[in-house]
């Protein structure tokens, strides 16, 4: 229990500065586009509702494919294949993140 509080610990540590520093300059300019405190307030519940919303639809997104790809192991005491998949994402960005800072090009997807 120790070892996941640390965990959780040191995540919102190091999350705390990407909040501070993309998702506190969009809290403030939504709160500063209107005149009057009831306006701010206004506009600021409407980012943080909206914000909330698109969180809860990506994250029923992602959940409903990871519980689709983990229905598909039907065998007994198999590794879950939603598990294997973000691990094998995760390996790949990183490598690719790394190989990036060496100086290598890559290829992109056009946006």
């Amino acid at each position: 229990m120790t070892a996941i509080a640390i965990s959780v610990f040191i995540a919102a540590l190091l999350g705390s500065g990407h909040c501070a520093a993309m998702c506190g300059a969009f809290a403030c300019a939504a709160a500063d586009v209107a005149p009057g405190q009831w306006a701010r307030l206004r506009a600021s519940a409407a980012y943080h509702a909206g914000r909330l919303v698109s969180y809860v639809a990506l994250g029923a997104v992602a959940g409903a494919a990871g519980a689709r790809l983990d229905a598909v192991a039907t065998f007994r005491d198999a590794v879950r294949p939603a598990a294997v998949a973000a691990g094998f994402v995760l390996i790949v960005w990183g490598a690719g993140g790394l190989l990036t800072m060496a100086g290598a090009r890559l290829p992109r997807v056009p946006a």
